[in-house]
C-alpha cells in the first residue's frame, strides 16, 4: 500500500535503519549549524535546500498557517546563504539601450507664407459669395416692400372681459362597503382568521392566525385548511370585479432569522414568497393575474409582540389590500 494506507507515515525509513525517532529536529539544527558556516560545507547545505523546496517539513508538520509562515523562512534564510554575492545579475534585455540621434524639430513641408495665403483667397471667395446672396435677396424683399398696398387706419379691437366660467360639479364619491361581504362569505370556522378595515378607496383584509397557525415558521406554504378562506375573498373580489381596481398582497414574517439551510435565506424573501402563496390561490380561484401585485415586507411591521409563541404566529400574517374604483 502507498500514502496515507502505508506504514511509512507512522514507522518511517530512517527509524526502521537507524533507529532515530528525532530526524525531523536534528535537521534543522544540523541546518542552523551550517548557516552559521556556510563555506564548511555548501553541498550539505544546498542539499538541505533542495528539500525544504521538495517539501520537506520536519518539526514544522503542524495545522495552522504559523507552521508554514515558520518553514518559509527557514527555506528563504537557507537560500540567502547559498546565494552568490559575487554573482552579477543578468539584465533583463540585451538591446534595451536606444539609439542616440540629434534630436531635429521637424519642418514644414509647406511653407507659411503660402498657408497663410491660401487661407486670405478662401476667406476672400466666401465673403464674395456671401455677399452676392444678401444682395440678392435684399433686391427680392425690396420689390415685395413696394407692392404692398398703402397703410390704412387701424381698427383696435378691445377683447370682452373674461368671465370664469362656473366650475363643473364634484362627482359625488361611490361609498360601497366590501369588507361586509367578505366576512359574509368566509366559512364559519374560518371567519376569525379574517378581519380588516376599509376606506372610501381601499379596503384592507388581513388573514392572520394563531391556532392553528396561517404559516408555520420560516415557511412560506399555507398551512393546510385555509384555502376556502382565500377562495371565499377570490368569489367577493370576481362578484365585484366591476367596483374593484388592483388587487396588491402583502407577506410578513416574525423577527426569527432563517438558517442557512434554508433556500429562502431571508426574512424579505420568505415574506415575498408567502405573498405569492396567496396570490397564487387568488389566480387558481379566477381572479384575473394581471391585476394582482405581490410583495413582501419581512418582519418590519410587526402587529403582535414577538417574544410570545403566539404573538409571532400572528406576525406571520399576508393582507390583501382591494382597491375600489370611484
Amino acid at each position: 500500500p502507498w500514502g496515507g494506507a502505508s506504514a511509512w507515515p507512522r514507522q518511517p525509513l530512517v527509524v526502521m535503519l537507524r533507529g532515530d525517532v528525532d530526524a525531523g529536529t536534528q535537521f534543522f539544527t544540523r541546518l542552523d549549524e551550517l548557516e552559521r558556516h556556510p563555506n564548511r560545507d555548501r553541498e550539505l547545505l544546498e542539499l538541505q535546500y533542495q528539500c525544504l523546496a521538495l517539501g520537506f517539513r520536519g518539526k514544522y508538520r503542524v495545522p495552522g498557517r504559523s507552521g508554514d509562515r515558520s518553514l518559509n523562512a527557514v527555506r528563504v534564510a537557507a537560500a540567502r546563504f547559498l546565494r552568490d554575492a559575487d554573482a552579477e545579475g543578468a539584465p533583463l534585455s540585451p538591446h534595451w539601450k536606444g539609439v542616440i540621434a540629434s534630436d531635429e524639430p521637424q519642418r514644414f513641408i509647406v511653407p507659411i507664407w503660402v498657408m497663410a495665403l491660401a487661407a486670405a483667397v478662401i476667406a476672400t471667395m466666401v465673403h464674395i459669395g456671401l455677399s452676392m446672396g444678401l444682395s440678392s435677396q435684399a433686391v427680392e424683399l425690396s420689390a415685395l416692400v413696394r407692392a404692398l398696398p398703402p397703410p390704412a387706419r387701424a381698427d383696435i379691437t378691445r377683447a370682452a372681459p373674461k368671465v370664469d366660467a362656473p366650475a363643473p360639479p364634484e362627482p359625488e364619491p361611490v361609498d360601497f362597503a366590501l369588507l361586509p361581504e367578505f366576512k359574509a362569505e368566509a366559512p364559519d370556522d374560518l371567519r376569525g382568521a379574517l378581519s380588516g378595515t376599509e376606506s372610501v378607496s381601499l379596503a384592507k383584509l388581513v388573514i392572520q392566525a394563531s391556532n392553528p397557525e396561517l404559516f408555520q415558521s420560516s415557511r412560506p406554504t399555507l398551512t393546510p385548511g385555509f384555502e376556502p378562506l382565500v377562495e371565499s375573498i377570490a368569489k367577493v373580489i370576481l362578484a365585484n370585479q366591476e367596483l374593484i381596481g388592483n388587487i396588491t398582497v402583502v407577506g410578513h414574517t416574525d423577527n426569527v432569522r432563517l438558517q442557512r439551510s434554508n433556500p429562502l435565506s431571508t426574512n424579505q424573501r420568505l415574506s415575498e414568497a408567502r405573498a405569492e402563496t396567496i396570490a397564487d390561490l387568488l389566480v387558481r380561484a379566477g381572479v384575473p393575474q394581471e391585476r394582482i401585485h405581490s410583495e413582501g415586507r419581512a418582519e418590519t411591521d410587526p402587529v403582535a409582540d414577538n417574544s410570545t409563541r403566539e404573538g409571532r404566529a400572528l406576525n406571520r400574517r399576508v393582507e390583501v389590500l382591494v382597491e375600489k374604483r370611484l
